[in-house]
């Protein structure tokens, strides 16, 4: 029963924090807070987002075959359809530094899982006790 639970938590907070990011998007430049580097705001999105996906992708056992490419190719393009998005709100723009931030967020996040895998090989075994790739 918890393994079900965990499973949609886990897919409901991705869904969650990609409808966050489209929400904060969707707001002009002047209604968003700004206490730190537009770019930073960016990776650190997108850092929650890979984290997010590679623990949904681990947990889900169709998709445990190339989780790291997967997600950061999911997250890849959903940094890219965010900016398109901005291009239809008033006073937000398209930037290419803010995809690049975005794409350093998911790097950072996936590699971070990746070393820690590579510390604790027994996270290697996603939840229903499968080898992750």
């Amino acid at each position: 029963m918890f393994k079900k639970i965990y499973f949609y938590a886990s897919w409901l907070f991705v869904a969650g924090w990609m409808g966050l990011i489209f929400y904060l998007s969707s707001q002009p430049a002047e209604d968003i807070p700004s206490f730190m580097p537009d770019y930073l705001a960016h990776g650190i999105e997108y850092f929650i987002l890979a984290a997010l996906l590679v623990n949904s992708f681990q947990i889900t056992p169709k998709l445990t075959h190339n989780i790291h490419i997967n997600c950061f190719i999911i997250t890849f393009l959903y940094g890219i359809s965010d900016e398109i998005h901005q291009i239809f709100i008033p006073t937000r723009i398209f930037s290419i530094i803010d995809i690049a931030a975005d794409a350093a967020g998911a790097i950072i996040a996936i590699s971070l899982y990746k070393l820690l895998i590579f510390m604790n090989p027994c996270l290697q075994h996603n939840f229903v006790g499968k080898r992750q790739d």
